[in-house]
């Protein structure tokens, strides 16, 4: 649970917080701003007290079997799949555009796309169109794209996409699948 956690912080950190603050300041501050507050919470996890949230109070970093736990596993990931080429256009494409990675907001929306073919395979029937038309569209727009394109538009609209068509597909999923009422039974 504390992975998935994790990843929908950074989730949110990357197509919310992020291009507000790049809004506001350009994008190479915010991403500087971000790797400071980084390099923030690192110090403190290791040196004033640790932010391991998986672990218990008595947790000892230095005795741990899990040596790079926490936001660190992330960025080593990204820093080996990147041949340490940390530019910030290579991070956007690693953290948006990446199919093998847990964090990835691609990774993320084939998983959905997946999950919702799996909840229709096996109740017999096909997922409602809207909601199957909003998850298409979204995974198109990451599997047809690549970082060059991304960058020479607006890329904070770009990201905003995202966040209002994952918002949707959120009202959606809630819609057909939590909030099942009669008529939405009948409707379907």
């Amino acid at each position: 649970m504390v992975p998935f956690g994790g990843g929908v912080l950074l989730g949110v950190a990357a197509v919310w917080i992020l291009p507000e603050m790049a809004e506001f300041f350009g994008w190479p501050a915010a991403l500087a701003w971000t790797a400071a507050g980084f390099a923030l919470l690192w110090f403190v996890d290791r040196y004033l007290h640790p932010v391991c949230p998986a672990c218990s109070p008595g947790h000892e970093h230095d005795d741990c079997a899990t040596r790079l736990h926490g936001f660190a596993t992330p960025l080593l990931i990204a820093a080996g799949r990147l041949r340490a080429d940390l530019s910030p256009d290579r991070i956007l494409e690693f953290l948006l555009l990446n199919r093998d990675f847990p964090h990835a907001i691609r990774y993320c929306v084939d998983g959905i796309r997946h999950a919702i073919e799996s909840i229709q395979r096996t109740g017999g029937r096909r997922p409602p169109d809207e909601l199957a038309a909003v998850i298409g569209r979204l995974h198109a727009m990451l599997g047809y794209t690549n970082i060059a394109e991304i960058l020479a538009g607006d890329t904070a609209a770009f990201l905003h996409s995202i966040r209002e068509q994952s918002m949707r597909i959120h009202e959606l999923i809630y819609r057909y699948y939590v909030h099942y009422s009669i008529q939405s039974a009948l409707a379907i």
